[in-house]
């Protein structure tokens, strides 16, 4: 049975994390399928406490594909290596963007992304369409990640980039009309 999470605990996990998934940086109002979650990052089962330091809000794909794991094997080292702890563990030393893609940068990001399927083709498509809107990383993200090196040169020859702050953004449905 899962713990029962108090408003509170809800409302600091929410707040702490900008409203945005902790692990794909897909924000909660881009996301009109499914609520985010919170996630244990050490799950109950593995005697993980139901406190602030061991909460994270995820979104419904990143929390169904990490499941109760806290391990998996680094696709290239055939290791067993330890899953991304966003309470823990930087964002930015484990991951980068290139464009929509998450790009891992250490074992423990290429077994986060290949475990929680962070580039499968459906939401590479959804980043494309968000980044284009201007939603992706979502406006809210402190610059709390680099770019892929790719990507960095490419902003330091073009000059800095901003991101565009929308109070409220929206994933938006095109229609044929």
């Amino acid at each position: 049975m899962k713990a029962y999470i108090p408003e509170r605990l809800r409302d600091l996990v929410l707040t702490r994390a900008n409203g945005r998934c902790e692990y794909c940086l897909l924000h909660q109002d881009n996301e009109p399928a499914y609520s985010h979650e919170i996630d244990h990052v050490i799950a109950e089962k593995h005697l993980g406490e139901t406190l602030a330091h061991n909460l994270a809000y995820a979104c419904f794909y990143c929390n169904r594909f990490k499941g109760t794991d806290l391990t998996s094997i680094d696709p290239l080292t055939n290791q067993i290596t330890p899953l991304y702890n966003p309470r823990t563990q930087s964002w930015s030393e484990q991951f980068a963007l290139d464009g929509p893609e998450i790009v891992p940068l250490t074992g423990i990001g290429r077994t986060t992304v290949r475990l929680l399927q962070m580039n499968r083709p459906r939401i590479i498509q959804r980043r494309i369409y968000l980044i284009q809107l201007g939603y992706y990383p979502s406006p809210f993200t402190p610059a709390l990640f680099h770019h892929h090196p790719a990507t960095a040169a490419a902003s330091l020859r073009n000059g800095p980039t901003r991101l565009l702050v929308n109070p409220r953004p929206q994933f938006y449905h095109l229609s044929a009309q």
